[in-house]
């Protein structure tokens, strides 16, 4: 079996009303946002604050598609990556027109592309504005543009994928898995990648080598466990290392590692991991259902008929 076939990959199907409800939900909404970002640069009190807008702009096209890509049950990462490209896109050229249309005092109103163009190489001999008295024009101006752009996109881009890529979907129930436990807290695994490998191997045995430790550890391992409540068909076992550090400035801060993430595992071996547990999170049953998934992750009665097959890569 190749080590591919040990853990779970999305499908890459979409429902066929995706696209429609991508394309005007979120291109409605885009084409807001691009007004109020674009007439918020231009009003902007300060140079400074105006920079961090774009990260804002971005996060919030990617987190529009992110909902309608759960709500419309997207498991194709080439649709997601191509819809924040294209709505990135068009955040940029209407900020640009509203920008315009506020620099012309609100008198003019240019959607063309050579229009705009002829517009921002007019802007740029000038500048459009400055910061420590260092005046961005020409080819400092362009520059500042294309990183605005290179900003917008790679938000609008990987906040949906990364939001995306671990979620597992049941295509027998046509849901989100949105049922996890987590046990903890065991000692920390020293050799990750040989536990993985084991693991890898079947050798199922040494998820018991690990022993149990105080709450109060600060570095402990963790053991997921997510399946479908409803069909009890999908079963996955994430592992992860948590190390807690204190900075020089007293601050506690919490590293992450994944082990292990969503690897195939039948009914049978997660009951058994179960019994393994030292402890569990207090507060959490078998069916911990996540705080942003709700009624929209039922299942629904004829979703199967609608589902897309496509060749792209999906988040995984």
């Amino acid at each position: 079996m190749a080590t591919s076939d040990l853990y779970y990959s999305n499908s890459g199907k979409f429902k066929i009303h995706a696209p429609i409800v991508l394309l005007v939900g979120v291109g409605l909404c885009t084409i807001i946002l691009g007004v109020a970002y674009g007439i918020g640069l231009y009003y902007c009190p300060s140079v400074f604050l105006s920079v961090f807008l774009p990260f804002g702009a971005g996060l919030a096209v990617g987190g529009m598609i992110y909902l309608v890509a759960k709500w419309t049950h997207i498991r194709n990462a080439a649709m997601i990556i191509a819809s924040g490209l294209l709505f990135g896109l068009l955040l940029e050229y209407i900020s640009f027109m509203a920008w315009i249309f506020a620099l012309s005092e609100w008198t003019a109103i240019i959607y063309l592309p050579q229009d705009m163009q002829e517009v921002l190489v007019y802007v740029a001999v000038d500048g459009a504005w400055e910061i420590v008295g260092i005046t961005f024009k020409g080819a400092l101006l362009y520059f500042a543009w294309a990183v605005e752009l290179i900003i917008i996109l790679g938000c609008a881009v990987m906040l949906p994928y990364a939001l995306l890529k671990p979620k597992a979907y049941c295509e027998n129930c046509q849901r989100w898995i949105t049922d996890h436990k987590s046990i903890l807290p065991f000692e920390l695994i020293h050799d990750p990648a040989d536990f993985k490998a084991q693991l890898e191997r079947g050798e199922f045995a040494i998820l018991g080598s690990l022993a149990g430790v105080p709450y109060s550890e600060p570095d402990y391992t963790s053991y997921d466990l997510s399946h479908c409540s409803v069909c009890n068909d999908l079963h996955l076992l994430s592992i992860e290392t948590i190390k807690t550090t204190i900075d020089k400035d007293g601050k506690t801060q919490t590293n992450k590692t994944d082990v292990i993430r969503n690897f195939l595992i039948d009914a049978e071996s997660m009951e058994l991991i179960k019994e393994l547990a030292p402890g569990e999170v207090p507060g959490l049953d078998d069916t911990q259902v996540d705080a942003e998934d709700s009624a929209q992750d039922e299942p629904a009665d004829n979703a199967e008929s609608d589902d897309v097959s496509s060749t792209g890569d999906s988040p995984q």
